[in-house]
């Protein structure tokens, strides 16, 4: 049993066969609002669960509710954490995630991620819009963190205005290596380079 307080209760079961841990706990009601105050209220029900041996862990995830849908999937072994796949999805549009961490000394990252007419406000108190737009960021956290970062917006829409743009930028505590950004919103208009 795992208790989240006001954010809902998880119970399940587990078992050790041979060296590797099975477990599989579900909720009938997660409150996302109870876990962040800006987040909508909810009751999603869902399941986590995964397996656990000597060499590696692998978790998955799955919440559901009427309009709303969470899934997570990933791999942790001693070298690295793969995330194979986070998808938050609401009202008919969805943000995905896919990752990499290295856990040796540079802490070394790649991310891919992609929203297909995601709303943010469908989600908790933020602004209303509708985002196509793909981004990717590579780098590493160690010795000091640094991120090359990518991005491309395509036919969105914030507060109610068109929105598009794209850029890449290197970046690294204190500094900005090198920018191209460009980005439109309804009749404005901002580059940096």
């Amino acid at each position: 049993k795992l208790d989240l307080g006001k954010a809902g209760r998880f119970t399940g079961a587990g078992a050790l066969i041979g060296k590797k841990l099975y477990l599989a706990v579900t909720t009938p009601a997660l409150d996302l609002a109870a876990l962040h105050g800006k987040l909508n209220r909810t009751r999603l029900a869902g399941t986590l669960g995964g397996e656990a041996g000597e060499e590696a862990q692998h978790v998955r995830a799955k919440f559901t509710q009427e309009g709303y849908l969470f899934e997570a999937d990933a791999d942790i072994n001693r070298k690295q954490i793969d995330v194979h796949r986070l998808l938050a999805r609401a009202a008919g549009g969805e943000a995905t995630l896919t990752g990499f961490l290295s856990l040796d000394s540079a802490r070394a990252f790649i991310v891919r991620g992609e929203l297909a007419r995601f709303d943010p406000s469908r989600f908790g108190a933020y602004p209303k819009a509708s985002i196509n737009s793909r981004i990717s960021a590579d780098g590493a956290l160690a010795p000091q963190p640094s991120v090359k970062l990518a991005f491309r917006i395509d036919k969105s829409r914030f507060l109610d205005h068109p929105l598009a743009g794209e850029g890449r930028l290197s970046a690294a505590p204190g500094r900005v290596e090198s920018a191209d950004v460009g980005l439109r919103l309804g009749p404005n208009q901002a580059r940096v380079t």
